[in-house]
């Protein structure tokens, strides 16, 4: 698997992300102008998440009271606020979503950028775009990843707004893997809805609508282990446990 580096051009371009975040049509004009090869915009993007990233752990230094223990909102006036629709612009011109740079997926950069659930809907629009939600890098995949942070930040991790955020990242890979990871079941499902209502039986691959979704946690004092369930919003009835 190979490496996609930075590069002179690829610089130029995060420095253009960074500058017309909130400004798309300048962003494309620089697009159409430069002309810049896939392999330039998929370290730019990859860098750009990374800088979303660090940009958002500072908004939380910063308003720790405020985002913590509430429900997460879209946070306005910081680099991922648009970050979807700057990733489907870059798709639109060459964006590779199965990059890897320095060793981490595109997608996993991705999924640490923690403002509301916009890491998801950029999951989403990746996965849609080609991008395999089975990629590894050192033996790992994404949803290997998301399992481990799910268990060890369940008490871990005070700041409640990134937990959720990973979850929702989580919903959408199960959408878009159909409930496997390394051929394996991930989580036990439960299709029948108990309620008189038109939303019919739930499929696995209804997660990748994940704001239709929310989760709780439970603990077994006897096993000292925590169990995962994921509820559907608009029923309240739990669909599938991990």
């Amino acid at each position: 698997m190979n490496s996609v580096n930075k590069s002179e051009k690829s610089e130029q371009l995060l420095k253009s992300i960074i500058k017309f975040h909130n400004d798309l049509p300048a962003l494309e004009n620089e697009l159409i102008e430069k002309k810049y090869l896939s392999d330039e915009i998929s370290r730019a993007a990859y860098d750009f998440a990374e800088e979303c990233w660090s940009d958002c752990l500072d908004y939380f230094d910063d308003h720790y009271d405020e985002i913590c223990f509430n429900e997460p909102k879209i946070i306005k006036g910081i680099l991922s606020d648009e970050m979807p629709r700057i990733f489907e612009l870059l798709l639109k011109y060459g964006l590779d979503p199965n990059a890897v740079c320095d060793g981490e997926t595109l997608i996993s950069a991705v999924s640490d950028v923690y403002n509301e659930y916009l890491a998801a809907d950029t999951l989403a629009l990746l996965f849609e775009h080609g991008a395999d939600p089975q990629l590894t890098t050192d033996f790992e995949t994404l949803t290997d990843e998301l399992i481990l942070d799910i268990f060890f930040d369940a008490v871990e991790l005070e700041n409640r707004a990134i937990y959720a955020s990973k979850l929702h990242c989580f919903f959408v890979l199960l959408g878009f893997t159909g409930n496997t990871n390394r051929g394996k079941k991930v989580v036990d499902v439960f299709i029948k809805q108990r309620c008189d209502c038109d939303i019919g039986d739930f499929k696995i691959a209804d997660l990748r609508a994940h704001r239709n979704y929310t989760f709780g946690l439970s603990y077994d004092a006897l096993s000292d282990e925590f169990t995962l369930h994921i509820f559907d919003r608009r029923t309240y009835l739990e669909v599938a446990r991990l």
